[in-house]
């Protein structure tokens, strides 16, 4: 199971059925800067990413990361809010 929107993505591996929930990040579904995935591999929810590095500091790709991982820090409690 690949994600990819040009020259870096995401990608898991398995001996065992992989079972996508998600390609989209959450929050964000236009973004094409990032990549996320999820899957569910034996009854296991793994979440894959890739962030670009967000330099230089300060400025527009900065400030970008920084709304990315807010993104991601809401998606996260609301995973462990569900146990999985």
């Amino acid at each position: 199971m690949a994600w990819t929107e040009s020259w870096n993505g995401v990608a898991v591996l398995s001996k065992f059925e992989i079972v996508e929930v998600t390609k989209e990040f959450p929050g964000d579904k236009e973004d094409s800067h990032c990549g996320y995935l999820e899957v569910i591999i034996n009854q296991i929810l793994i979440c894959c990413l890739y962030l670009t590095n967000g330099n230089p500091y300060p400025g527009p790709k900065f400030e970008y990361i920084m709304a990315w991982i807010k993104l991601l820090m809401k998606r996260a409690k609301a995973l462990l809010k569900l146990e999985v």
